[in-house]
Order: structure tokens, then C-alpha cells, then sequence
């Protein structure tokens, strides 16, 4: 699947990466959608944050604010 395949709604996105990469979670960079920037690993659409990452069957995760 080259599509999300579930998310998650978190309050604090940067505070959820942090602790995930302390856990060894590694996370997918997409320079390409429109309207977005990336700071690191987060990427901002407007006000909203996210950040996506595979499971080990190489199903795409995000994790947002929104």
C-alpha cells in the first residue's frame, strides 16, 4: 500500500516523535506535497503537523495534531 494506512491524533507531535525515536522509530520524509514544509522529520501544513513512518510489513503510519 503506498497510501496511509492509519493514523493517529496526538496533542503534542513533536513530543510523540521524540519519544519514538528514542524507541528507534524511523520516520518517511516527502518533499514533494504541495503545501507543505518539513522541519526535520515533521512535516506543516499550515498550523497542522505530521509525521509518517512504515510498520514492519511496510505499511505507511502518521501521526498528527489534526
Amino acid at each position: 500500500n503506498k497510501a496511509t494506512a492509519a493514523g493517529w491524533t496526538v496533542d503534542d507531535v513533536v513530543g510523540t516523535v521524540g519519544k519514538l525515536k528514542e524507541s528507534g522509530v524511523t520516520f518517511e520524509q516527502y518533499d514533494d506535497l504541495p503545501n507543505t514544509t518539513r522541519d526535520g522529520d515533521i512535516h506543516s501544513m499550515g498550523p497542522y503537523k505530521a509525521v509518517w513512518f512504515k510498520d514492519p510489513a511496510g505499511n505507511i503510519l502518521a501521526i498528527s495534531d489534526v
